[in-house]
This record gives C-alpha cells, sequence and structure tokens, in this order.
C-alpha cells in the first residue's frame, strides 16, 4: 500500500463540507501544523489548537490509494470534534498540505500503532493522549533544517529552470505551481523565499509581465543566492541571527533579544494593515532623538485573534503620535535598521514640542550623506532592500510628471512614483516650508528612489510632522515612462545610464531565456562594457556565452547581474538640479516648477485642469501671473474675483496694503449673500490689517450671525477664528471670547478628527465630520480632505465634501468639479454640487451654468444656487439672455428671492439700458429681456415692481413689436398711480 497523490479538487470531493475546507485552510495557512510525516499508506502530523493544546492527526489510504472514512479509524484526531465526523478542520489540513505540498512530509518506515480513538477512552476535554515512546510507536521527529533544506533546493531547481528557458511564455499551470511553490515554503518558515516566490508569480501573471523584466530578473539572481545561502545554513555553516531574521523568520525568546534602554522615542509614522496570509501588522516607526537610529515596534496577529468576542475587532495597538516616549526601553531584535524593538514602557510620556523636531532636524543628512549610506547598506547581498533614511531637504521639484527633493547642495532624490503622491505632498506642504523627508530609500531600476512616510515642516506657528500618506483606491496612477528617460531627467552621469542600460538588456535576455543567448547577440553588450571601462565584467560576459550548456551559464549570470547592480548604485550617486528656469509654486514655496511658457486667463486655467492638461501648481502659477497684474481697484469692484479661492491670497496681498480700502471690501463682502470663498477673502484681509477697527468689524459679524439660524455655527465661528487670529497677530491680551475659542478647540477638535477618521461605525465618522464643520475647525481640513478621498463609505465621503465646503477650502473646487462630472456616482454628483453651492467659489459657476443646460437635477441646482448668493445672478442672466424661455423655470428664479433688493434692482436694469441712459425697447434684444427679467422676478415682488417702474420710468421707443409687449408686461406689474 501507499500514499497516493491527491489534488485539492480531490480533496473537496471527499471531505464535501465547505465550512471544514475553509477552516482547515486556515489552520494550514497559519501553520498550525507541525511534523509532518507519512509511512507506506498513512499521513501524520501535529496540530496546534486554539486553547493551547497539540492534537496527533493521522489519514489512512486504502489498498486502492484513496482516502478511507474515522468509521475504519483511517482519518483521526484527538480533537473533540473528530468523534461525530469523519473528517474534522485538523484532518481536512492534513489532506490539504499533502495535496499543495508533499515534497514537506517526511518518509519514515515505522507506523504508529497508539493513534488516538475518537469518542473511545479519551473523556471530552481530557488532554490528548501522548504517542507512545516506544520503537515503532510514534511518527519520527522531522528534521526541520532537512525540510528547509529541501525547500531552498526545490526552489534552487525552479529558478534555473526559469533562467534556461525563459519566462515570456510562462502558462498558467506552472504560475499556479509557484504560488504553491510558495505556500509550502511559508509552511517551511523560509520568509524571503516565500515573499520572492509569491511576488514573482504575480509579476508573471500580470498582463505587462514583459516590462517587468529587471524586477522579475532582479527577483530571479536574488531567489537563487538566498536559497544557496539557506542551504549552507541547513548544511551547518553558521548563520548571523540578522540573517536568520532577514532569510528564514524566527520567534525570538526574551533571552535572545538584546537589553536597550534610556531611548527617547518619537513616533513618525503608524500603520494598520492586513497581508495576504490575513495577519494583523501594527506599527510605529520611530527616531531616537539622542543618536538619530530608526527602530520599530511591531503587533503582528492572525485572523483569529484580532476578531474578539462578539465579532468586534480587538483594538489594535496604539499610535504614539504627538507624544516623546522619554526612557524608553525594552528588547531589540536581531535584524538591520529600523531596528524592531519589543516595548515595555517609558519612563516618561510628553508632548511633542518645537525643540524636539528640531532635535531631529540635527540627525538629518545631506542627500550626499544619504547616498553613501544607501551605497555600502547595498554591497550586503542579503539585507533588505530598503534603508531607513532621514533626509533634508530644501524643496521639491516637479518636472516631467515626476518629483524629486533637493537639498541646500541642489543634491536630488527621486521620490516614488504613487498613485496620488502629488495631491499628497500638495496637501502636506500647503503655506509650509520643508525642511527633512523621513522615509525608505530603494533602488528603482538604475534610479535611487525615497519612499516618503513624513515630512518635517515649519510655519508661523513652527515646526511639525506632516504624513506623506499612502496610495488610496481613488488615486490614478501616474503614466509610467522608459527608465533611461526618467534617469537623464533625473541628472543621472552617463556612465550610470549606460550601465543601467546594459542592466536592463540583460534583464531583457534572462526573460527570453539564456539558451537563446548566443555570442553574436552578446558581443554588442560585450563591447559597450568595455568602453566604460568595466573589464572584468565584460570578461565574465565573454566567458558565460562561450558556455555550451545553458544551465551552466545561470551561476556566471547572476554574478554579472549583481556586480552591475552594486556598480549602477555606485554610478548613480547623488544627481543635481538647476534652478534656473524653475519657479516657486505661489501657494507652496517649498515646491519648484518649470515655468509656463504661455499665460492662460483664470476661466481657461480651470477648464485646462478639467482636461488634464495642467497640474494644480501650474494653474498655481497662471493665478498668480494674471491676479499679480492687477490693480488693488480692479479687484475691489468685482464680486467674481473676490469670491475666487484662486484669487484670494493675490487679493488680500494687493488690497491689504490699505487698511482702510481692506475694511471698506470687507464690509461689502459681509453685507452680501455670498458663499463660503468670498467670506475668507473677507477674514484674511481682516487678520492681515489687525487693526481695532477690524476686530470691531469681526465682532459685529460674528454676533449678527449668530442671530441667523442658518449661519448660527458655521460661518460665526470661522470669524471667530479670524478675531482669535487678529488679537494674536496684534498682540493684545486675548479677550475672554477668544480665549474661550481657543481652548474649545484645543479640546474639541483632535477627538472628533479620531471619530472622523477612525471610528469603526461609518454613522459615527459621518457625525464626526458634521461637528467637525460645526464647529468652524479649519485645522481639521487636512484630515476631511483624507476622509473624502479614502474612506470606504460613500455616506461619509459625502459628509465630508459638505464639510470642507462649509469650512471654505478652496482647494478642494477642483476635486469637487471632477466629482460633479462623474457620471458613475450619481450619488456624489448631486453632493458635489451641493458642496460648490455652499463654497461658493466663483471658478466653478461656468460649470454649474453647463450642467444646468445638459438636464442636471433641477432641485439641486437651485440648491447650488442658493448657496453662490448674488453670484448666480450674472450666470443666470447670460442665460435668460440666450434662452428667455428659460426665464419660467423656478431653479433660476429662486436665487433671486435671497439677494437685496436694490442691489439686484440696479444689476437688472443695468444691465437693460446696456451702456445707454435709457431702456432701449426699439432694440429687439433688451426688448425681450424685459419680460423674461420681470418673470424671473417672481419671487422677489418688490423688486419686479421696482424694475418694471424702472422701465416706465426711463425709455425709448416701444411703439410696435417686442418694445410694445415688453411695456405692456411693465405696465401690468405697476399699479396706478
Amino acid at each position: 500500500m501507499a500514499v497516493t497523490k491527491l489534488s485539492v479538487s480531490d480533496v473537496r470531493n471527499r471531505v464535501n463540507d465547505a465550512g471544514e475546507i475553509k477552516k482547515g485552510q486556515t489552520i494550514l495557512d497559519q501553520g498550525k501544523l507541525r511534523h509532518l510525516a507519512r509511512t507506506d499508506n498513512k499521513l501524520y502530523a501535529d496540530a496546534a489548537g486554539s486553547g493551547g493544546s497539540t492534537y496527533q492527526v493521522s489519514i489512512t489510504f486504502d489498498d486502492a490509494g484513496k482516502v478511507l472514512g474515522r468509521r475504519g479509524r483511517q482519518g483521526n484526531c484527538s480533537c473533540r470534534a473528530a468523534w461525530g465526523r469523519d473528517f474534522c478542520k485538523h484532518s481536512v489540513a492534513l489532506l490539504l498540505a499533502w495535496s499543495k505540498t508533499p515534497e514537506a512530509f517526511v518518509v519514515t518506515e515505522l507506523p504508529a500503532e497508539d493513534e488516538p480513538k475518537p469518542g473511545g477512552d479519551a473523556a471530552p476535554g481530557s488532554a490528548p493522549r501522548k504517542r507512545s515512546k516506544k520503537p515503532g510507536g510514534a511518527a519520527p521527529k522531522v528534521d526541520g533544517n532537512e525540510l528547509k533544506k529541501q525547500g531552498a533546493e526545490r526552489v534552487d531547481t525552479m529558478v534555473r529552470e526559469l533562467m534556461v528557458t525563459g519566462t515570456g511564455a510562462i502558462s498558467k499551470e506552472r504560475i499556479a505551481q509557484l504560488e504553491e511553490l510558495a505556500a509550502s515554503l511559508f509552511q517551511l518558515q523560509l520568509r524571503r523565499l516565500e515573499e520572492r516566490t509569491l511576488g514573482l508569480a504575480r509579476m508573471l501573471a500580470a498582463k505587462d509581465a514583459a516590462s517587468d523584466a529587471m524586477r522579475i530578473a532582479t527577483t530571479l539572481c536574488d531567489m537563487l543566492l538566498t536559497a544557496a545561502r539557506i542551504k549552507a545554513h541547513c548544511e551547518g555553516k553558521t548563520l548571523e541571527d540578522r540573517y536568520v531574521t532577514e532569510l528564514i523568520g524566527k520567534t525570538w525568546r526574551k533571552n535572545e533579544r538584546t537589553p536597550v534602554a534610556d531611548l527617547e522615542l518619537l513616533e513618525y509614522a503608524y500603520s494598520k494593515v492586513t497581508n495576504n496570509k490575513e495577519m494583523r501588522i501594527c506599527s510605529s516607526r520611530f527616531l531616537d532623538l539622542r543618536s538619530g537610529e530608526h527602530w520599530v515596534e511591531m503587533e503582528i496577529l492572525p485572523k483569529h485573534l484580532v476578531k474578539g468576542g462578539g465579532g468586534r475587532e480587538k483594538e489594535a495597538k496604539p499610535s504614539y503620535a504627538g507624544t516623546v516616549l522619554q526612557g524608553a526601553h525594552g528588547g531589540q531584535f536581531p535584524g538591520f535598521a529600523p531596528w524592531r524593538l519589543y516595548y515595555e514602557g517609558e519612563e516618561r510620556r510628553r508632548p511633542v514640542e518645537d525643540a524636539d523636531l528640531q532635535r531631529m532636524l540635527e540627525h538629518a543628512k545631506s542627500v550626499g550623506e544619504t547616498m553613501e549610506r544607501f551605497q555600502e547598506h547595498r554591497r550586503d547581498v542579503f539585507a533588505p532592500d530598503r534603508v531607513p533614511v532621514l533626509v533634508r531637504a530644501k524643496g521639491v521639484v516637479a518636472q516631467a510628471g515626476r518629483l524629486r527633493i533637493f537639498d541646500e547642495t541642489g543634491a536630488t532624490l527621486h521620490l516614488r512614483q504613487s498613485a496620488g503622491l502629488e495631491t499628497r505632498l500638495s496637501d502636506a506642504l500647503e503655506g509650509k516650508e520643508l525642511l527633512a523627508v523621513v522615509g525608505e530609500l530603494d533602488l528603482d531600476h538604475a534610479i535611487p528612489t525615497l519612499w516618503p512616510f513624513t515630512l518635517v515642516v515649519r510655519d508661523a506657528s513652527g515646526f511639525a510632522l506632516r504624513p506623506a500618506g499612502a496610495p488610496r483606491k481613488s488615486d490614478k496612477p501616474p503614466k509610467p515612462r522608459p527608465w533611461t528617460e526618467v534617469a537623464r531627467d533625473a541628472g543621472l552621469s552617463y556612465a550610470a545610464v549606460s550601465v543601467g542600460e546594459l542592466r536592463e538588456e540583460l534583464a531583457d535576455r534572462l526573460v527570453a531565456g539564456l539558451a537563446g543567448l548566443d555570442p553574436r547577440a552578446a558581443e554588442p553588450l560585450v563591447t559597450r562594457l568595455r568602453e566604460l571601462k568595466l573589464a572584468k565584467p565584460a570578461e565574465l560576459l565573454a566567458q558565460l556565452v562561450a558556455q555550451p550548456d545553458p544551465a551552466a551559464r545561470v551561476g556566471d549570470f547572476v554574478k554579472l547581474f549583481q556586480v552591475l547592480g552594486v556598480a549602477t548604485v555606485k554610478l548613480a550617486g547623488a544627481a543635481t538640479v538647476e534652478l534656473d528656469g524653475l519657479v516657486p509654486v505661489p501657494t507652496h514655496r517649498s515646491i519648484y516648477i518649470r515655468a509656463p511658457e504661455s499665460q492662460l486667463a483664470p476661466g481657461e486655467v480651470m477648464a485646462a485642469r478639467l482636461r488634464g492638461e495642467i497640474t494644480p501648481y501650474e494653474a498655481a502659477v497662471h493665478y498668480h501671473r494674471h491676479y499679480s497684474t492687477l490693480r488693488a481697484e480692479q479687484m475691489t469692484d468685482d464680486l467674481m474675483v473676490l469670491a475666487d479661492g484662486g484669487a484670494m491670497p493675490y487679493v488680500i496681498d494687493a488690497i491689504a496694503q490699505r487698511p482702510e480700502q481692506a475694511l471698506s471690501v470687507a464690509e461689502s463682502i459681509f453685507a452680501l449673500p455670498m458663499g463660503t470663498a468670498a467670506l475668507h477673502t473677507a477674514f484674511g484681509l481682516l487678520e492681515r490689517v489687525a487693526t481695532p477697527e477690524a476686530e470691531l468689524l469681526l465682532k459685529e459679524f460674528a454676533g449678527r450671525r449668530r442671530r441667523i439660524r442658518r449661519y448660527r455655527d458655521q460661518v460665526a465661528h470661522l470669524a471667530d477664528d479670524a478675531l482669535l487670529a487678529v488679537q494674536l497677530r496684534s498682540k493684545h491680551v486675548l479677550s475672554p471670547l477668544a480665549e474661550s475659542r481657543r481652548d474649545h478647540l484645543a479640546q474639541e477638535v483632535g477627538p472628533l478628527i479620531s471619530q472622523a477618521r477612525a471610528d469603526m461605525d461609518a454613522h459615527s465618522r459621518e457625525l464626526g465630520c458634521d461637528a467637525l464643520a460645526n464647529l468652524g475647525a479649519h485645522q481639521a481640513i487636512p484630515e476631511l480632505r483624507t476622509v473624502f478621498r479614502s474612506d470606504r463609505a460613500k455616506g461619509v465621503r459625502e459628509h465630508a465634501a459638505m464639510a470642507l465646503a462649509a469650512l471654505g477650502d478652496v482647494r478642494m473646487t477642483e476635486e469637487f468639479v471632477h466629482a460633479l462630472r462623474d457620471e458613475g456616482n450619481e450619488s456624489m454628483a448631486r453632493t458635489a454640487c451641493r458642496a460648490l453651492g455652499r463654497l461658493g467659489d466663483s471658478r466653478a459657476l461656468p460649470v454649474m451654468m453647463a450642467i444646468y443646460r445638459e438636464g442636471f437635477t433641477p432641485s439641486v441646482v437651485a440648491e447650488a444656487w442658493l448657496g453662490f448668493g448674488v453670484l448666480a445672478l450674472d450666470p443666470i442672466l447670460e442665460m435668460i439672455d440666450a434662452d428667455p424661455a428659460l426665464s419660467k423655470r423656478s431653479a433660476l428664479a429662486a436665487p433671486l428671492a435671497h439677494m437685496p433688493r436694490e442691489w439686484l434692482v440696479d444689476r437688472l436694469v443695468t444691465r437693460l439700458r446696456a451702456g445707454k441712459e435709457v431702456i432701449d425697447l426699439d432694440d429687439e434684444v433688451i426688448a425681450a429681456r424685459v419680460p423674461a427679467y420681470l418673470r424671473l422676478c417672481a419671487d422677489a415682488p418688490e423688486a419686479r415692481t421696482a424694475v418694471a417702474r424702472a422701465v416706465l420710468d426711463a425709455h425709448t421707443g416701444g411703439k410696435a413689436g417686442p418694445g410694445k409687449k415688453a411695456l405692456t408686461a411693465a405696465r401690468k406689474l405697476v399699479p396706478p398711480a
């Protein structure tokens, strides 16, 4: 008799219980089966139970090689569940292990005779029976090193085959074999090989696998070297503890960890993720303010431990954000930086101060020093790919679709090209000065690339840490570019680019298969290596292709590929940037772009943004060019400019030079119903002026708004914040109201932000967003942006959008317009329309006109028109002038009822006069406007009567045709004297 081979389908057909199969797969995935062994017709294993017990499991095959059921004691387990079923979850796990990784089972000639009898003499709940110690009475203990060696040998064989035959036309069956091999390596705790094998399978399964030739080649070479090192370790060659952590993985006991104490840790990043093995990993990244070393504390929990009682998730390891852990102590795991810490406690915990971030900056290295450290790190083949760094930075260059940081010497580092990075950096650097970047440095093809975690910034209020964030589902990935173009744009030397190109060509050859690499194809590569003074690599390549046996070429190819990799890193060095021809972005002084060649008007800027033709940074430069040429008088007389979010900083800079004029403009804005954007312009003017008159005007406005229910909380609180800023700027003693506002914000904002971002209940997150808006907490704008862009619940995103609009975040205008144009999400489009109305940014008015003409929900557009206030009048009148029949629509008429009567009448009569002293009713265009305007004022009867009287008092013509009809319409509305 023998143990027959099984497929996963065979197991499913035999067990016929989807629930038990799922449980068995979970046990297998979590590595709870140990001591896998088999005799001629039986399989054995030990299974770790959830309560700490260990169960003995065995499966017996019959003479035909088929699995038998429990009744003949062929499938046995010492767990209680095995008493009443053919296969418990532990037996299923054993069958799945045999079907997927039969090579993990140690073969023995001696069967175990005293297997536990389910339902026999073992009492329920009793400890499992120990296996007999007699000869032949138990399955032999498995030699773990031997199993690891076998797993490494299997990887070695598989990699060599792929290198010889190539990966270009790999089959789905072969990819499935790679995935099964990865599962086996996971069981054997060969961590690095498992990760690389699974990563290789995914790259080969991708549609654009051919474009990943460099990553595929790098992975194959790394797997071959790692497999060789693990085999040597299993054969007795000493492996340093840090390599054990990196290559194999091990649970380090307390006495194996190095005690550390007197650390002063500042958390700069926190993450909570679930990996593909359903393990929840919570980690805090720290910098030791004394030594500058990077540390990490990790909590790793399998899925079954994450779910607590009642189905609620177990609380994750907390973040230490905003605090310094002084006198922190614990145990250090072997490994590489960031050093993993078993955190045991601290002497005291205190809030982060500016002095702490200044100390942090003392440990920051220049780009050149960072590159030297990176080059040294990459010389170690078995070190992690990435190294943690803290890099000094003077600014960011946004050019050719890529972002780079540069330091005071002009040396640059590329930032990782990931979806949404530009938007996240824009949020983090708005109004801030960039001082340093914390992250991890790696090699992306031939380009040293920085994965940013956190930015160290400074503004008028002091130093701060701003997270760079992670990509979100809604982020669109950037368009890939050939790495050689990127390398040249990055300023890499000719030698670095050339070696990188050679390495890229070798990667392509490897993907095609070393069997097809002949001397004729390799000759140009050998010549180029010699031209670059790389004689030894050239000779190595020549010897490689001279080998007649393709399998014999593998070792030399790996050596050549690694040598060129080290040379690439060394030659890459630190590229430099020339700031000539670059201009700082007005709203982000630490971000530089190439100066646009042409000049766009504000309306053209918004249209170009919607078409994706220019970046937000280029848009800011265009706004700056346009508005910086306008005189203050031109700005004060144009409501559209005063309510333009893009113009806001320039309006404030220009008008605030004259305090009396600034007060007048602010007062005129307060007197008219307008959106939040215009109010922010007024608040900004008064904050800049900071005179007693400005303070008094803010107090009067806040008091008046509190008496108007619609604006009682949100706008009044924004005025309170402006008042607080004025008092701080003027360095006067804070009023009781300002002090109360400051203390209230300090107490409420943090918990509400946490509720809006992290509460488990979606409705609670919605309430958190609403509360932040009602509180007028502009400090929460960056967090609300994150909620709007990434929260998994649509309702929460919609509440965040309305909160941002209420807080006057004009940076969101373009994103709201994009959401409005999203035909696939009608609910969010309606919310975006309402948010644009609440925000009242005049840049959105052309879009509002367009969607109304296109038939967008009239009631929602009407609500948005109300939010724009008096700004809506001119766009509405333009539509009426183009089509007078639209004047009958209530959605267009409703906003006029909320406009000041005198102001409305003046604007309507001015349009009817068309630059003349009287209203010319012989002009058919003007004559058609009169009845249309009168119908439009249906909800504002006093204004309608005033317009009709103005037509009768100051007109010419009107004896026939349209003019006569216009006069008739006006006479009907004017009561007889």
